[in-house]
């Protein structure tokens, strides 16, 4: 075989043998191990609160899923709790630049939403403040995003007017 072909099969076998590799290792459970604890430290630096995640669950060109994640409150009190978060999306579009989410589903578990005693905005603002951009850049377009289906399932949601130390709940809503 001449070497003009020879050499081309050559480093296409290895960036193959390489890719297959990353692929296989990417699966692991130390690996996706590591990706939840890197993700854990990345929110709880951003949110300055307690956040755990049991188990994550990743498809790298389909879905994420974590599994019994808690967010808490700056009052240090249960903010999100859901039994299972998983988000269903669509890797070409990314390339497109466009976040395309297929679906969004929380199963199982509760969120607290309302506002603290003493205070004129909502528990979640933080949440919000956390993740918005800095500065606004006029000359930088944001990504479309969007998300086909939002799936709550078996999620108790507890709307609360004041948070006291004994937290009753002034609407409760229970989605199936």
């Amino acid at each position: 075989m001449p070497k003009i072909i020879k050499i081309p099969l050559i480093i296409l076998a290895v960036f193959t043998g390489l890719l297959l590799l990353f692929l296989g290792i990417v699966q692991t459970k130390w690996f996706k191990n590591e990706i939840k604890s890197h993700l854990i430290s990345y929110c709880e630096e951003k949110l300055n609160a307690k956040v755990d995640i049991n188990t994550i669950e990743i498809n790298y060109f389909d879905f994420i899923r974590l599994n019994n994640l808690y967010i808490e409150g700056q009052n240090q009190d249960t903010l999100i709790y859901a039994n299972q978060l998983s988000v269903d999306y669509n890797l070409q579009n990314l390339f497109k630049s466009e976040i395309e989410l297929d679906k969004v589903l929380l199963d199982g578990g509760s969120v607290h939403i309302g506002v603290p005693k003493n205070e004129k905005s909502l528990n979640i603002q933080f949440l919000l403040d956390a993740f918005k951009p800095k500065s606004p850049n006029p000359s930088k377009q944001s990504l479309p995003f969007t998300i086909h289906h939002l799936k709550l399932k078996r999620l108790i949601s507890i709307i609360l007017m004041t948070i006291t130390r004994s937290i009753t709940p002034v609407y409760s809503i229970k989605i199936i």
